[in-house]
């Protein structure tokens, strides 16, 4: 293909030359792959790519990167609060790792990744900081001569040993800053306590700065959890709240080099051109993703309707990584059915509609027997003996009154929900695979003399959301009828 061809052409002739499905979707599906996989680990392979794929943020960065240019002086912490899958861990590295500021800056990051190390725990990753502050001093010319084996049982007293050992050296022999990143620590389980509680002293540290990424459940925690924690990790610190982007721009932004948006040129004459001009790293990556012939990437334009967009965006509450298993595999099923799939226009540019059965036969049913990477909850899959459905039934009750009292526990039952019912139902809306609820504190109650406390829930984006799905007749065709609504039949 010699001439530049507008996306409706090229589509046009991909349906004509009526390639095999299976064949044609191999290197759509492989480059899509890559295309959605985790900004971080691409850049480990191709810096390149980082910059084409990273969106938004501006605003951000540069209030991060403001605080970091008087780091040395103020040693100031930094939380970075955001949902699952918002992009906290891209966003840090695109301004300590990427963009390289620092190297002007005068500072030395240290990233402690929970989940970086296999098996994730404790004990390999404070080893492993351990090593990297050993390499610190070493490179400020401060060299540390007192640490032991490094063994878990040693860790106590070499993390004591790199302390004193910081503190012991002069201000303004320390070359650079030390910024220690905490990331990941929402996957730590029980074990976020311990890893909090070895880096306290470096936060209160004038030598040393912590940025800790978290989400706002894992915030709550922190705040509840222990005076000590929340003075140095939480009041003593900078916030920066990370809220979920526009899942249409991001989309778009990731799509860019599959999908032709509505430009003076195409997107796949820019591809052609850099290809065939002075881009082989992005040639070679292309080929990684098993795409050898570039005249075969098929363009479209921006496909997704705005209904489809809501239903990505609520039904992840903003997790881009959900966000990109849904695309993907929407992508597939439009081409896979592009003859039955009903098109329109929406701002003067074509969108293709799942519409709700699409969503449903795709991500509850997996159509054709085929595999999706993201399934739909079932809120019907588990009954009481009168046949109402205890998860859809509490995720109403949370709705209607957030704290789970003896009143909580006392309508559920009115509705055939025993105690333990309500409590399963609580722990798989909340589970970190679901989050439609999410506690929010504990509030006080009293019965008698006794006193104690009660959780107090609110329901996600995604919750509220499942509570509409819940009444769209595809939903009821698939999962059955739902028994009495509690929202709809409960007068207090």
């Amino acid at each position: 293909m010699t001439n530049e061809k507008p996306a409706e052409v090229i589509r046009t002739e991909v349906e004509q030359l009526a390639y095999d499905v299976t064949t044609f979707l191999q290197p759509i599906a492989g480059y899509t792959s890559i295309v959605f996989r985790d900004l971080v680990d691409l850049a480990q392979r191709n810096p390149a790519i980082f910059d084409e794929l990273f969106y938004g943020r501006e605003a951000e960065s540069r209030r991060f990167e403001a605080l970091l240019e008087d780091v040395q002086q103020t040693a100031v912490n930094v939380i970075v609060v955001g949902d699952a899958g918002t992009g906290k861990s891209n966003f840090i590295y695109k301004i300590v790792r990427h963009t390289n500021p620092l190297a002007t800056l005068r500072v030395h990051p240290i990233t402690v990744d929970y989940r970086a190390r296999m098996p994730s725990n404790a004990n390999g990753c404070l080893i492993q900081f351990i090593r990297d502050l050993r390499d610190y001093f070493s490179a400020i010319g401060e060299p540390i001569h007192t640490l032991a084996d490094y063994s878990d049982g040693m860790i106590t007293y070499n993390m004591q040993m790199c302390y004193q050992h910081l503190e012991s050296i002069p201000k303004e022999r320390l070359s650079k800053h030390l910024l220690i990143i905490l990331d990941d620590f929402d996957y730590a389980e029980t074990e976020w306590f311990i890893m909090l509680d070895f880096f306290q002293s470096f936060a209160a540290s004038s030598k040393a700065s912590v940025v800790f990424t978290l989400r706002p459940l894992l915030l709550a925690t922190v705040e509840r959890f222990d005076d000590r924690f929340t003075h140095y990790y939480v009041r003593n610190c900078h916030k920066i709240d990370l809220p979920p982007l526009e899942v249409s721009r991001v989309l778009a932004s990731r799509l860019a080099l599959l999908l032709a948006l509505r430009e003076e040129r195409t997107l796949y004459a820019r591809i052609r051109d850099r290809i065939r001009g002075n881009c082989k790293g992005l040639l070679d990556v292309l080929r990684q993703m098993g795409l050898t012939e570039i005249d075969r990437l098929p363009q479209f334009d921006y496909p997704f309707s705005e209904h489809h967009n809501t239903f990505m965006s609520r039904i992840t509450n903003g997790n881009l990584t959900e966000v990109f298993d849904i695309a993907m595999d929407s992508l597939v099923y439009m081409f896979d059915r592009r003859n039955n799939v009903k098109v329109t226009q929406e701002n003067g540019a074509e969108r293709r509609h799942m519409g709700r059965g699409g969503d449903i036969n795709l991500f509850m049913k997996g159509y054709d027997r085929k595999v999706t990477s993201y399934k739909m909850l079932n809120l019907y899959s588990h009954r009481a003996r009168d046949g109402n459905a205890v998860l859809y039934n509490i995720l109403e009750l949370v709705k209607l009154r957030k704290v789970v009292d003896d009143t909580f526990y006392e309508i559920a039952k009115a509705y055939g929900h025993l105690h333990k019912d309500v409590d399963y139902a609580l722990g798989e809306l909340s589970d970190k695979a679901n989050r439609m609820i999410c506690p929010t504190r504990l509030r006080p109650a009293k019965a008698g003399t006794l006193e104690y406390d009660v959780p107090e829930y609110c329901l996600t984006d995604k919750g509220d959301f499942y509570l509409q799905i819940c009444d769209w007749e595809e939903y009821k065709a698939h999962c059955g009828e739902c028994g009495v609504s509690i929202r709809k039949d409960y007068r207090p």
